[in-house]
């Protein structure tokens, strides 16, 4: 759970006559992230082929349900919303890779290394694949 502070910004009919003052408060805001991976150097140079490696089980029971027999995802950069279009390939039945552009738009515009974590999540308001960095270093 993430906290963030959340501003009223509309009193109630009680509120308005008792002339109550609104303050902010702190909330939890709930946000999975069900694909997780270490980023190792080889997915961030690109030396593995310009793939990002993931969990075989968790694409399976994560990703898998939202493609519609297709290996072709649409995945949106959560932090500035730009998509790129990639494709999932697997390569065992415990690992699959995402590719296409991967090295060129995500990893080297948000400056990530060799140790950092991302998540990958499906978003039904976007009706996408949505990746964002989960710790830095």
């Amino acid at each position: 759970m993430k906290k963030t502070l959340f501003h009223h910004f509309i009193r109630s009919k009680e509120q308005q006559v008792n002339n109550v003052r609104l303050h902010p408060e702190i909330i939890e805001i709930r946000e999975d992230w069900p694909v997780q991976t270490v980023l190792p150097q080889n997915d961030v140079d690109g030396s593995n082929g310009d793939a990002l490696h993931l969990d075989g089980r968790l694409v399976n029971n994560h990703m898998l349900p939202y493609m519609k027999g297709s290996d072709r995802i649409e995945l949106m950069d959560d932090s500035n919303g730009l998509r790129e279009n990639m494709v999932l390939k697997s390569l065992s039945g415990s690992t699959y890779a995402l590719k296409k552009n991967r090295i060129s738009g995500f990893v080297r515009r948000r400056s990530l290394k060799a140790g950092e974590k991302i998540g990958i999540r499906w978003d039904n308001n976007y009706g996408c694949f949505v990746l964002n960095v989960l710790s830095r270093y």
